[in-house]
Order: C-alpha cells, then structure tokens, then sequence
C-alpha cells in the first residue's frame, strides 16, 4: 500500500550542522590530553579519539563511555596508569550519564578518574561554547533539502544536544522557518521522541529519520520508522541525494522502502559496522 511520507525526523550535529568534527577535534580530545597529561602522545590519543567518536560505530555515544574507552585502550597498550575501574563501574551503575551524576560519585568515593572526568567534561563544555560561531554552519544542501522537504512534509528536529543551543543555531542559519517541530535532549531520548510522535497519530511508515550515527540508526529501528542515513565523510553527497531523489518520491513510502536497505547497508560499511 503507498502512503505519503508526512514527518521527517532530522538529528541536528554531524548531520545537518557541520560542528561534530570540530567540536572534537578543539575541544573534546584537546581537554581529555590537557587533563590527563597525554600530550607526549597526543597524536595517538587523537587517533583513537576520534575513532571511537567519528569513524566507527561507537559514533555519537555519550561522552564518557568514549572516554573510558579510549582510556582503556591506552592502559591496554601501556601508556595510562590510571585506576580506570571507578569510572567504568559508575558507567555500569549510574541512573544517568551526566555531569551531575558522575560530581555525586566523585563526592561519595572521591576517586581521582572521576574527577579528572568531571573536570574534563566541564572544560570541554566551556571550550565548545568558546569555537567561533562562523566556524559551525549547515553541511552543503542541507538549506536546500529543507526547504523543499518542508513544502511536502512536515520537518521536524530530533537532537540530543540543548534546545537552546539547537534553536539559536538553526535561527542562525536561516533553517529553522523550514521546522515544525523542535525536539531536543529536554524531551528525552531519540528513541521516546519519535515513539512521541507516533502516539500522537504518525504510522511508522510515514517517518523517516535522517541521522548520521548508529544511535539515530537504533532510534529509527526501535520504532519501525524509515531511517536515511547521512555518510560520515559524504555528508553533503548525502543531502544532494536526498534533495535531488528521495524529495520526489515521499507521496511513495515504497519507494524509499525499496531503497533503504542499500542506503543501511552503505552507512554502515562506511562505520566499519559491515563489510
């Protein structure tokens, strides 16, 4: 049965918004070597850094779980000493993966890794915020798709990152007038947005999600949505496609579906999670 595609989900970093690569590179792993005194091997470390946030499948996963792996592997290889077993066991037993969570532990057991992460992480908030504005902007036709996406469907924002960053961003650029919808971190996770917006009367099959990571990928997946995955590296190759090829085609959900499992196979190949 052919149905209309009526709401395209799209995530807002390393997808729409080139600011992903940068954010790690200035600030992330730039703090994470200051912090813990890696700079003799500082290239290694950002290798291994932006492995895990970039270029593989751990792409897009909270902060400190790619901390901890990154340190892990340094340890393996014998160039960390640090007792990491704190962190990873606040990792398994924390309500949430925040700030506020992981200052309490520090509080509690007053371990030196917790609180260079804590450190860490407030350092790497603050740097972020001191990145040049014109330094961030939309990948290439991401205005473009938006646009014409939104004389078809409705558009909506499904983020984890701050609503108030996300809404003064897109202002910015000239996007948000292409939205009807803004979802950010304040609303929960992506998976509960687009399970939101099926309870509010959406079929599966009318949504599709544009991300960019393996998490945006699981969120699509959980909720049986359509998911167009935006190719780390061809990001604007991506959106061109998307403008010129799917935009046409969303009063035929079939068609996107014929498409998809191609459009998967090729994102995740692109993360190391297929051959």
């Amino acid at each position: 049965m052919v149905n209309k595609i009526k709401l395209i989900c799209v995530d807002s970093d390393g997808c729409a918004v080139d600011s992903m690569n940068i954010k790690h590179i200035k600030s992330f792993s730039s703090e994470m070597i200051r912090e813990f005194h890696l700079e003799p091997i500082e290239a290694h470390v950002r290798d291994i850094w932006y492995r895990y946030n970039l270029f593989s499948e751990t792409r897009g996963q909270n902060r400190f779980i790619t901390l901890a792996y990154t340190l892990q592997e340094l340890k393996e290889e014998g160039l960390y000493e640090g007792d990491l077993e704190p962190l990873q066991n606040w990792l398994k037993t924390t309500p949430a993966v925040s700030n506020k969570c992981l200052y309490d532990e520090w509080s509690k057991n007053q371990a030196p890794v917790l609180k260079q992460a804590y450190d860490w992480s407030i350092a790497t908030n603050k740097s972020i915020n001191e990145i040049p504005k014109e330094e961030i902007n939309p990948f290439p036709g991401v205005y473009e798709a938006l646009k014409a996406a939104s004389q078809k469907s409705q558009v909506a924002i499904v983020s984890s990152a701050n609503g108030e960053a996300v809404n003064a961003e897109w202002t910015r650029f000239g996007l948000l007038e292409y939205v009807d919808k803004t979802f950010t971190q304040e609303h929960g996770t992506k998976k509960d947005i687009i399970g939101k917006c099926l309870e509010e009367g959406y079929e599966p099959h009318e949504i599709i999600m544009c991300g960019d990571s393996p998490g945006d990928l699981d969120a699509a997946v959980s909720n049986g949505v359509y998911f167009y995955p935006i190719i780390v590296g061809k990001e604007g190759e991506s959106w061109n496609y998307f403008l010129s090829e799917v935009i046409p085609h969303l009063e035929d959900n079939t068609w996107f579906e014929s498409i998809q499992p191609q459009l998967v196979h090729d994102f995740k190949v692109n993360l190391g999670m297929e051959k």
